[in-house]
């Protein structure tokens, strides 16, 4: 089977991207079904920025895309 040409290539996910994600976010709106405020991601992004980044990053690597935003367990 014949594949169109990928529209970019891949980098891995840098802080940066983390941050401007972060930095977009609006803050007061309503917790998503982790019930995690935005307004604790946009005060705490220097915090959360060293332990998200190679969550993202192992994730990507590993092939593993949680469906509904939380990690799943491995199945072997």
């Amino acid at each position: 089977m014949n594949y169109p040409k990928p529209k970019f290539s891949y980098a891995p996910i840098m802080d940066a991207h983390i941050q401007r994600a972060i930095a977009r976010l609006g803050p007061f709106k309503a917790p998503g079904t982790d019930g995690i405020m935005n307004i604790m991601f946009i005060q705490c992004t220097d915090l959360l920025i060293p332990h998200l980044a190679p969550i993202y990053r192992a994730a990507f690597k590993l092939k593993v895309y949680p469906t509904n935003g939380k990690a799943q367990p491995l199945s072997y």
